[in-house]
């Protein structure tokens, strides 16, 4: 065999065989392995496995473990490997869920690594002070996907920013959606990437809204309308949804805590005598980072002015079967997230209730709200859509706005009906089709306050 690769530095021997790096000091009655690093004076131990090409080390007296990924030093702090451990004792095998047990001392969760290894696939730790027969089991790739840190974290919020539509909204055959898996998957895609998408050729009939949210998409979310709701417009109209009149640009339903994420517009019926009624969508998460560009100030008081949005008016309404609403929740119009990423937008100025701030904010804030409101009235990307009989409207009411141009009746009839879906729940849906699929689901950002 060759003869390994010496060296001597400061008193300490490197040997390099066979593709492993060992450190060794010389002891009275033997050579033996020592945890040692010769420049910093800190325990260390460094071991390359050619087979997966992964390369370790053990850094502050046992308390991190730097992994070799793909080229890149990751640190694994020791609490935060006992925490996450595969073992069979520490994640049941069959549900994959922590199995949690109370600690008893802070030697339980603040421990050190004594050794590791890796094998099959896997990282090994032995933590001190740990039970004899526990060993922690670290898969690499699992690693490789979890890998967390500052630069992690601003790279996961940048990559989840959508890019704002600039083309027409992506169209679907609905004969499409109810046959193939693959069409399915790429509609679940232009609404998650793109905030909207048409499905065009559905039977224009009662029913087929909760229906195809419900096959196709998510499960319905039931909110203050019961599962969904009929808009019938009408000039005899109590809401302002119901009447004819122009409706500014908006989100559904800002007054709950999770707010209403995906929402489906099917148009059943449209009188050919109608005029006007078309639908505006506007990114609304795109309008305010066009807001903090142009009006960083401004922008500023939309991140810290909690605003109230609600339904407090005590009339019973005709259109919802006399429920008299009362709902509140206060809301910044922006939540900041990791490096100051856009994760939750809320607007809807026909659901704001009284203002309810410091007196030297008053002013301050509907200036900035009257600045908002100009540049999202005069936005130049603007999706105009005329919903004809048959056609749905998917979009995530989180992040897009919608509005309707005024409409003349001229005696006739336009109904549409509306379901919702949880993001959340969307999100899941989308993610186990695109597992049976063998396909990537996006990672774009849904604005439900998560920053991914």
């Amino acid at each position: 065999t060759n003869a390994p690769l010496c060296q001597s530095v400061h008193g300490y021997r490197f040997i390099s065989m066979l593709g492993i790096n060992f450190v060794f000091r010389k002891c009275v009655s033997r050579t033996s392995l020592q945890l040692v690093n010769p420049f910093y004076q800190r325990r260390c131990i460094r071991c390359v496995t050619s087979a997966l090409g992964t390369d370790f080390s053990l850094q502050n007296e046992g308390k991190s473990v730097v992994l070799d990924i793909s080229g890149q030093p990751s640190v694994f702090h020791s609490v935060w490997l006992k925490n996450h451990c595969h073992c069979p004792q520490c994640k049941d095998p069959q549900s994959g869920r922590p199995i949690y047990r109370p600690p008893t001392s802070t030697s339980d969760i603040f421990t050190t690594i004594r050794d590791a290894r890796i094998e099959k696939e896997c990282l090994l730790v032995r933590f001190e002070d740990d039970h004899p027969d526990h060993q922690g089991v670290f898969p690499i790739a699992w690693l490789e996907e979890n890998t967390y840190g500052e630069s992690v974290l601003k790279q996961q919020a940048k990559d989840a920013r959508p890019k704002p539509l600039n083309g027409a909204p992506a169209e679907f055959a609905y004969k499409d959606i109810q046959s193939s898996d693959d069409a399915r998957f790429e509609l679940y895609c232009r609404i998650i990437e793109d905030g909207l998408a048409i499905i065009r050729g559905s039977p224009a009939k009662s029913g087929v809204a909760e229906m195809f949210m419900k096959t196709y998409l998510s499960q319905c979310m039931p909110t203050a309308f019961g599962s969904g709701f009929c808009v019938t417009n009408s000039e005899s109209a109590k809401d302002t949804a119901y009447q004819p009149g122009y409706l500014p640009h908006h989100q559904d339903m800002p007054y709950y805590a999770v707010i209403p994420g995906i929402e489906l517009f099917h148009n059943v019926k449209r009188s050919p005598c109608i005029e006007g009624g078309e639908s505006t969508i506007i990114d609304g998460a795109y309008v305010a980072e066009c807001f903090r560009l142009e009006h960083p100030e401004e922008f500023d008081i939309f991140t810290k002015v909690q605003v109230q949005f609600g339904v407090y008016n005590g009339l019973k309404i005709p259109e919802f079967e006399n429920r008299v609403f009362f709902y509140s929740y206060y809301s910044p119009h922006i939540v900041l997230g990791c490096d100051n990423e856009i994760v939750r937008f809320a607007w809807s100025p026909a659901n704001q209730l009284a203002l309810n701030v410091p007196a030297e904010m008053v002013e301050p804030y509907y200036r900035a709200r009257f600045k908002f409101s100009t540049l999202l009235e005069h936005f130049h990307m603007q999706h105009i859509i005329l919903p004809q009989p048959g056609d749905i409207l998917v979009f995530n009411n989180r992040r897009m706005l919608h509005s309707r141009r005024p409409l003349k009746l001229n005696g006739g009839e336009r109904v549409i009906e509306c379901v919702f879906a949880n993001t959340e729940e969307f999100k899941c849906e989308a993610i186990s089709l695109a597992l049976k699929l063998n396909r990537k689901c996006p990672a774009t950002r849904l604005f439900n306050g998560s920053y991914v």
